[in-house]
Parts: structure tokens; sequence; C-alpha cells
């Protein structure tokens, strides 16, 4: 957390003892960031889709657009997934047909 902090993708409260005080809007922010580093979005585009996000209502069409354009990427490389575990599935077929003769 202290290294998203000084990456710059959230900016956390904290109390008169220098303890980080999180609201449940932190919360689901540090869990999206997760998420998105999850599928790789790297810190750079996590880092512009939170200075969107900071900018407020005015910059939901880009965050939509943002989101659409990495889910794009995400379905392309769940195809190409797809078609790796078909090959493999044939691979696991035929050596098991070559293990049985």
């Amino acid at each position: 957390m202290r290294f998203y902090e000084k990456m710059g993708l959230y900016q956390i409260k904290r109390d008169s003892n220098g303890r980080r005080v999180f609201n449940d809007d932190d919360l689901e922010w540090l869990y999206f960031i997760q998420q998105l580093k999850a599928v790789k979005m790297n810190l750079k585009q996590i880092k512009v889709y939170g200075y969107l996000k900071r900018m407020g209502v005015k910059t939901l069409p880009q965050r939509i657009d943002f989101l659409y354009q990495h889910q794009e990427k995400l379905i392309s490389q769940q195809q190409s997934l797809k078609k790796i575990i078909e090959r493999m599935n044939e691979k696991i077929d035929k050596t098991k047909k070559k293990k049985t003769k």
C-alpha cells in the first residue's frame, strides 16, 4: 500500500498519529487496483485511470472508454488462451492414444 501511495495511485487520509484511515471508497479503490493489476494493467495505466477518477463525474466517458479498451485486450487474450487450451487438449488426447498402444 505504501508503494501505491508513493506512486500516486491513491491518497489516504491520516489520523493525528499518522496512521492511515480508510473509508469504503478507499477500500473499493484499493481492491479495484488489485483487480486491474491481476489482469495485467500496468501501473502507469492505473495511474491515468486514477487521475481521471479524481477529476470526478466529468471524466466518466473517458473512464468508460478506458475500461472498454482494456476489456477488448482481455477478450483477445481470452480467445488466444482458449485456442492454446484447445491445442493442448488435442496434444493430451494424442499422447494418451500413443500411451495405450
